[in-house]
């Protein structure tokens, strides 16, 4: 997914906010699963960040096009482990990297991930095998 940087997402010096990067990684996540029809959320039922691992390694600026890959590292009964990347266009330089762990939860309770997300998340890993 390609994201450009705009005003709000930046600091007074034209520097990306660093949570903002969080924000891109959810937004190309939640983009696979209304690319493919499948809400990701239903009531009483969502997925729920576990833990997060972000690393920064340069700023992005005003006006720069991000892209942002998805890459699913693990799936569990009830999680899911994915690795962003989000890389300058125009020079593909790494700019913030991050491995998010997701738990779905139902009812409160941490749950057996419903077969609609399993099926999306090998989907996923298939298509990604094939490019």
């Amino acid at each position: 997914m390609e994201v450009r940087v705009y005003y709000e997402d930046t600091d007074i010096n034209g520097i990306v906010y660093h949570a903002n990067y969080i924000k891109y990684c959810d937004r190309a996540r939640l983009e696979y699963f209304f690319q493919n029809n499948v809400p990701p959320k239903e009531e009483n039922s969502y997925l729920v960040i576990r833990n997060l691992d972000a690393k920064y390694y340069r700023p992005a600026f005003l006006g720069d096009l991000l892209i942002v890959t998805n890459k699913i590292e693990d799936i569990r009964g009830i999680s899911v482990s994915v690795y962003h990347e989000v890389i300058r266009k125009k020079n593909m330089q790494k700019v913030f990297s991050m491995k998010i762990s997701l738990v779905y939860i139902k009812n409160e309770v941490p749950s057996k991930l419903p077969d609609s997300f399993m099926n999306l998340f090998h989907r996923f890993n298939d298509e990604q095998k094939d490019t």
